[in-house]
């Protein structure tokens, strides 16, 4: 592991990009993680939003290590301490964090003396008390998109290997992340080895480099059962000037008391 810090009595630092794309409440974290000498982890900068035993301690040492966990990207912290700000040398406070692509966490206590503040902020649910344990582990698993509604239980984490490709007409399309949009990798039909060449770990919702107005939205794993996937796409539609018909005479009185109008328009990515 890396030491990024020593002798941290109330400093905060910041990790180097982690490698990954890692969301917490919508916001994209992986260059503004921090951490500090009282025991604390800011995705999103220097506020604090996962409190453990935190409290006026001190870090002895503060490591860091990029991973790799069931072929997906880790990040993961561990923060040696004391619970007590002038106690060097005595680990009594020592944890790890590992953060995982999809958004997901779990934190690994090896001791904890349980004198200060154990919290998290729970995005979409507000901030929940923690109750840690020396030698558990405890993960935390977003129930929506982008790292917000996470459930928070006693045990591991283990992130399922998913792939996800397009089928663009009689296209396979994966996301490029040069071109920032999809772009062909085989004919139809779909494999399980194309999904392993090719797919993506993440789908996207950009339709950039899709020609057809009903793309279909592929998804592998080896795991027998999983839940099923929903895809949620926000459009905004292009000014447009609506042409009428026909002319029709309208009154001052009638013109003022129009204030709005409703188009709907059904546009889908069907998923399979």
């Amino acid at each position: 592991m890396t030491l990024l810090s020593s002798h941290n009595d109330d400093n905060t630092v910041g990790f180097p990009d982690i490698g990954f794309d890692f969301y917490y409440n919508g916001v994209n974290c992986r260059t503004t993680i921090k951490t500090n000498g009282n025991s604390g982890v800011g995705f999103t900068g220097a506020t604090e939003q996962l409190k453990i035993n935190r409290r006026d301690a001190g870090a002895d040492n503060i490591y860091y290590a990029q991973e790799t966990v069931n072929d997906k990207p880790t990040f993961r912290i561990r923060w040696e301490g004391h619970g007590v700000y002038n106690a060097w040398g005595t680990l009594n406070l020592v944890w790890e964090l590992i953060l995982f692509n999809d958004s997901a966490m779990v934190l690994v206590i090896e001791q904890i003396p349980n004198t200060g503040t154990n919290s998290f902020v729970n995005p979409t649910l507000g901030t929940t008390t923690l109750t840690l344990e020396n030698s558990k582990s405890y993960a935390f698993i977003p129930g929506q998109e982008q790292g917000k509604s996470y459930t928070v239980q006693e045990g591991s984490y283990i992130q399922p290997n998913i792939k996800y490709l397009m089928v663009d007409g009689n296209d396979i399309k994966h996301w490029d992340t040069t071109s920032l949009s999809y772009v062909k990798v085989s004919d139809l039909p779909l494999t399980a080895d194309k999904f392993q060449s090719y797919g993506d770990d993440n789908y996207h919702k950009d339709r950039t480099g899709l020609v057809s107005t009903s793309p279909i939205l592929k998804i592998w794993s080896p795991i027998n059962e999983m839940p099923a996937p929903v895809v949620t796409q926000t459009i905004k539609p292009k000014p447009v000037i609506v042409n009428m018909k026909e002319d029709i005479l309208f009154t001052e009185t009638y013109i003022v008391d129009i204030h709005h109008f409703t188009r709907k328009l059904t546009d889908l990515i069907r998923i399979d």
